[in-house]
């Protein structure tokens, strides 16, 4: 990833966020010029650009008219067209945050994969728990597929945006979450 330039305050960029409806209702998203760098639930405006500025050190400003390309490719990925995702800036993010998101959004919709599977794909095998706390880091949820992500044991485990959300994310996808106890699913089968 190419290094965020340095600006000092005359010269800042500011990152640009909006609202816009998702599969689980209203979520604010933000962007950076390189792509989208947070998407949270809406828990209000204050509150969302004080998250921003703890998470990413930098500034956010609303707008009511975000990018027309970016705001399509994101409602194309919600309806299932995973070919032309929107860009997304995970320079927030560590090497191995990235590496285990990056790897996430292979997970094919509609299945799942448990944490073992991610870390045994990273050849870090007895890296469960850390895979737990890279997906728990995802700064954008919906759009890297962090909800297709399970326990080995099939439970569906916690989710950024609240475990219904999750939930309701793998049913629309057509994920049989009463079937998630037989494990078929950890060996790529559809679920």
């Amino acid at each position: 990833m190419p290094a965020r330039p340095q600006c000092d305050d005359q010269t800042r960029v500011t990152d640009q966020c909006w609202t816009m409806a998702s599969p689980v209702g209203p979520v604010a998203m933000a962007a950076s010029q390189h792509g989208i760098t947070f998407v949270d639930r809406l828990p209000g405006e204050d509150v969302f650009v004080a998250r921003y500025r703890s998470r990413f050190g930098r500034d956010v400003q609303w707008t009511a008219n975000p990018s027309v390309e970016l705001v399509a490719a994101i409602e194309r990925l919600w309806n299932g067209d995973e070919h032309a995702p929107p860009s997304i800036d995970l320079s927030g993010s560590t090497p191995f945050d990235i590496a285990v998101l990056r790897l996430g959004q292979t997970i094919p919709r509609g299945q799942v994969r448990s944490y073992r599977w991610i870390a045994q794909a990273l050849g870090k095998p007895t890296a469960s728990r850390a895979v737990g706390g890279a997906v728990a880091r995802n700064p954008v949820p919906l759009l890297i597929p962090c909800h297709r992500v399970v326990r080995g044991d099939g439970v569906i485990a916690n989710y950024l945006l609240g475990h219904d959300a999750k939930r309701a994310l793998l049913r629309l996808e057509g994920v049989d979450l009463a079937a998630l106890s037989n494990r078929s699913w950890e060996l790529g089968f559809r679920s």
